[in-house]
């Protein structure tokens, strides 16, 4: 389900310039092979101003980080920080990771609160299948499965 994930957790930069608490474009020496969606950390050795940001997009022509979502869970103070030119920068896959596994998790949540059949105690288990893009729910041993749309 985490088809989303890129692990490059490897990627490490700097900051091209000073970056108030509230910009969302992030000016960097190199954008390297970061992709949208990514998680980066800013200032992660300082637990005073280390922050979170979700990139939103990637520049390539400017080396920046656009659309930013900036303090996010994890960011010293649970906010936002300004921080000086040659900050470092990484990648931070593990947190990536965590985020799109509770977002997976979530959306399972949803989808058997809303088709879990009430007489059956326990949770479905399901799995994505590509060929069709519909979620199959296994039934006790001896009923067939069902074909619900997602």
């Amino acid at each position: 389900m985490s088809r989303r994930v890129r692990s490059f957790n490897a990627f490490e930069t700097k900051l091209d310039g000073a970056l108030a608490a509230s910009v969302n474009i992030i000016s960097v020496e190199n954008v390297g092979f970061v992709g949208d969606d990514t998680y980066l950390v800013i200032d992660p050795e300082d637990e005073h101003l280390r922050e979170y940001v979700k990139v939103g997009n990637v520049n390539t022509g400017s080396n920046t980080f656009e659309n930013c979502k900036r303090g996010q869970a994890g960011s010293a103070g649970g906010s936002t920080h300004p921080h000086k030119s040659g900050a470092d920068v990484r990648a931070v896959a593990v947190h990536q990771w965590l985020d799109e596994i509770f977002d997976d998790i979530e959306q399972i949540e949803r989808w058997e609160k809303d088709h879990l059949d009430t007489s059956d105690p326990h949770p479905a288990y399901m799995f994505n299948d590509d060929a069709t893009r519909l979620f199959v729910r296994f039934n006790p041993p001896g009923k067939a499965p069902q074909e619900i749309s997602n």
